[in-house]
């Protein structure tokens, strides 16, 4: 096998390659789109909740979502490491190219990055914790070590197992409730925990675990069946032959879409004030457009899984799986308008531009 090409390139093009770094843009859009959907449901850009009136003026706010993001790269980097780790005897057996393949990065430098990410991702959520007033203030540190364990389980012992999709699937269920989490700690730490209750009511709904709201769960659950089916659709993309986890993948992305357009009719669910006003505390209608919106972005995405599915060959499913995971940023950029509006919206969107440019360059898959 010739590894001249990858021991020639640069040391920072390899671990690119091994991070696969145009997918490190998802992260910072779900996160980021979890962090405003808490704060626009909230009220921030309805007045109800003024920033200007905490304590800080509202900085911590930003500093939580960056605290937030740094969590969620570090825990998908560590993911993507660990993971052609635990695949290296298979893929130097099927003769795969990569960096640990042909040796361009040490399997021990790869090890000590990996599970330092693993663990360095927990740190920020720490500095939440002990910034932020009250129990809720912990929640991110708790979702992001359930992320980490979910990532080690994945990549190492039910990688080959069939639940392996769901445990995926858990991961980005994890990566969207860190930002939710972190924006519901930023808020606590700006009203006073006791007071949390009363800015999400209406939009938000009550609470059904502490921080955690019925809109923001539908949200996350339905991104986790969306990767879950993504998963199981590529299972074996490298062989591409018919087999039943295309089929199941693709339903299981479906549902996933399905979900997502229908989560913000969970908002306000137990709300007994007068009328349905969470259909007013959104930046877009949440009960046509929203939902429009998002089978629009994911439709390219489901008919090319269906042609796969009905025509299966390596570069189908591999370019259905691409177009899966860069599908993650215009969804997340349909949640931030929902909850903040257009402007905001369109800055997430834009994470679409570095993430192309570098998939042309760096792997994906």
């Amino acid at each position: 096998m010739n590894t001249a090409p990858q021991m020639n390139t640069a040391k920072w093009k390899l671990w690119a390659t091994l991070v696969r770094l145009p997918n490190v843009f998802t992260v910072l859009a779900d996160v980021a789109a979890s962090f405003l959907l808490v704060l626009g449901g909230s009220g921030w850009y309805t007045g109800r909740l003024d920033l200007d009136a905490f304590p800080d003026g509202g900085t911590s706010i930003w500093i939580f979502l960056g605290l937030g993001i740094v969590s969620g790269v570090c825990l998908y980097w560590a993911g993507m490491i660990l993971n052609d780790v635990f695949d290296l005897p298979r893929d130097r057996e099927n003769q795969r190219q990569g960096p640990l393949v042909t040796g361009a990065i040490s399997t021990g430098a790869a090890k000590t990055a990996g599970w330092g990410l693993l663990l360095l991702g927990i740190v920020p959520t720490l500095g939440i914790g002990f910034w932020s007033r009250g129990s809720i203030g912990w929640l991110p540190a708790i979702v992001a070590t359930v992320l980490s364990v979910c990532i080690f389980l994945y990549d190492g012992p039910l990688k080959r197992t069939p639940i392996a999709p769901a445990v995926m699937g858990m991961c980005r269920v994890c990566s969207f409730l860190l930002g939710a989490s972190a924006a519901n700690a930023a808020i606590a730490a700006g009203v006073g925990p006791d007071n949390l209750h009363d800015v999400q009511i209406v939009a938000l709904g009550p609470s059904i675990a502490p921080g955690i709201t019925p809109v923001v769960l539908a949200f996350a659950i339905g991104m986790g069946t969306y990767i879950a089916g993504l998963t199981t659709f590529g299972r074996r993309e490298s062989i591409g032959d018919r087999t039943i986890h295309l089929p199941i993948g693709l339903v299981a992305m479906t549902i996933g879409t399905m979900l997502l357009a229908w989560a913000p009719r969970f908002a306000g669910i137990g709300f007994e004030g007068d009328g349905p006003a969470w259909m007013t505390a959104w930046r877009v209608d949440p009960v046509l457009i929203f939902p429009a919106a998002i089978l629009l972005m994911l439709a390219t995405t489901l008919l090319r899984a269906r042609s796969a599915t009905m025509n299966p060959s390596p570069a189908k499913i591999q370019g259905t799986i691409r177009a899966g995971l860069m599908a993650i940023i215009p969804i997340a950029a349909a949640i931030t308008m929902l909850a903040v509006g257009a402007e905001i919206a369109v800055l997430v969107f834009a994470l679409m531009l570095p993430s192309r440019l570098l998939g042309q360059h760096f792997r994906v898959t």
